[in-house]
């Protein structure tokens, strides 16, 4: 049984078998390394795609004189060429990560990013991993196969568990600003993606959101959301966020004991803690009310830049990974 509160490398690695169950390749799979995203050019490629006429610069191999006899006019012969494709998973792990009812996000985001990866190489494109802490950012080289999971899989435990990174084609990259904890947030971490410098290929941005609590980092989530979006838009690729919540922020709670924190809107931070008694249904419902207006505020920001979002509460199981699979798909982010 998958743990509740640590990611553990045979879990992640038995996703596969998950993925495997769940979402069967298409007759049309392949066992090559370039992925399935075709593009129009002139010269050789895969498979005849079209005919047009001849211009100037043109390989003349590819003239069809056949077909230019019966117009009467120099037509040449187009080809689909099969390119590689990446798929970026971008996954926050900062502390507001590590909390829970039945499991921590941090795990669910785990596990997701796991499955995800399994899917993506199962499809033979390359998957890449941008894995934000609260000081750091870590990440994988985009990788096609089984050692591209396999990395993903290994650098998720690793930062979970604070071990040091030692494996091949993964590096560090320090935040500028190391003064304390909780340094990075979630506007940065996009940025970051923005002027990392590597081609992201379609993203899928796995965060619990609980930035937009204050106000001037939602304002910097807006801005940060709308270059990264454009960067996918300039390179027609996809982008899509998954909301992480737990099961108790979207469901009533039962009575029992709690504690919760949450920063509030504006420069100062403050908590709700309810501890040491029976929790009322007020008490309940007022909790409810900030945390759905926090889902509304990630839903907003998506809409208003076209990014695909998907709101996943609970733990990450077996029906949920084939059902956001099955989602992201629908958007175009994964195939």
């Amino acid at each position: 049984m998958a743990s509740l509160t640590h990611l553990h490398i045979d879990d992640l690695l038995d996703l596969q078998h998950v993925v495997a169950q769940t979402q069967p390749l298409s007759a049309t799979s392949n066992n090559n390394v370039s992925g399935q995203f075709t593009s129009r050019f002139r010269g050789q490629g895969l498979e005849f795609d079209d005919l047009r006429e001849y211009t100037s610069g043109d390989d003349v191999r590819h003239i069809d004189w056949k077909v230019s006899a019966r117009y009467r006019n120099t037509m040449t012969r187009l080809f689909k060429e099969e390119r590689d494709a990446t798929v970026t998973l971008a996954v926050d792990l900062r502390t507001s990560m590590r909390t829970g009812t039945q499991s921590l996000k941090s795990v669910n985001a785990g596990r997701l990013a796991a499955s995800l990866a399994w899917h993506i190489v199962r499809r033979n494109y390359r998957v890449a991993l941008q894995l934000l802490t609260d000081d750091d950012v870590f990440q994988t080289r985009p990788k096609a196969g089984k050692l591209g999971a396999v990395g993903v899989c290994r650098l998720l435990v690793d930062v979970d568990s604070k071990h040091a990174i030692t494996h091949r084609n993964e590096q560090s990259i320090s935040n500028t600003q190391k003064t304390g904890s909780n340094n990075n947030n979630l506007a940065q971490f996009i940025e970051h993606l923005v002027h990392g410098g590597r081609q992201l290929g379609s993203t899928v941005l796995v965060s619990g959101f609980d930035d937009v609590f204050q106000q001037a980092d939602t304002d910097q989530l807006k801005d940060s959301f709308a270059l990264l979006q454009a960067k996918h838009q300039q390179h027609a690729q996809k982008l899509s966020a998954i909301q992480l919540v737990d099961k108790y922020e979207v469901e009533p709670l039962p009575e029992g004991q709690y504690q919760y924190h949450w920063r509030n809107r504006g420069s100062a931070r403050s908590n709700l803690v309810i501890e040491n008694k029976r929790i009322s249904s007020r008490q309940s419902q007022h909790l409810r009310s900030v945390l759905s207006e926090q889902s509304e505020t990630v839903k907003a920001l998506c809409k208003q830049h076209q990014v695909h979002c998907i709101n996943h509460a609970g733990p990450v199981r077996s029906n949920s990974i084939n059902e956001i699979i099955a989602h992201l798909a629908d958007a175009g982010t994964i195939r």
